[in-house]
């Protein structure tokens, strides 16, 4: 029988001097750690997500907003994902959104604008 104690946990946020990154989230609990991270460079936005010991858990995506558009990409260890939206003129909105799952099948895609 092992040692015994109390299971708790730790959560902090960091931010990594020399790169800038931002370490919204370091959850210690038990064995296992999970983090969420950041980085802005101008209007683009890099986030990441996951357990580091395990690859499947991790995510990331990275937006880039302008004032009349917006773009997006993301992707996961399930499918990969990219999506645009743009205000062509006052009361126009457009958008469209596409998605591929890493098992395979067919790309799946939408769009409409308002």
């Amino acid at each position: 029988m092992g040692p015994k104690g109390v299971e708790g946990t730790l959560t902090a946020k960091w931010v990594e001097p020399y790169s800038g990154v931002t370490f919204d989230k370091i959850k210690l609990k038990g064995n296992k750690v999970n983090y969420e991270a950041s980085k802005s460079i101008d209007a683009l936005k890099l986030k990441c997500k996951g357990d580091p010991t395990v690859l499947e858990s991790t995510s990331a995506s990275a937006e880039y907003k302008m004032k009349n558009y917006s773009l997006t990409a993301g992707a996961d260890a399930k499918k990969l994902t990219a999506s645009v939206a743009a205000a062509l003129f006052p009361g126009a909105l457009a958008g469209a959104e596409a998605s591929y799952g890493l098992s395979g099948g067919a790309l799946a895609y939408s769009c409409g604008a308002s």
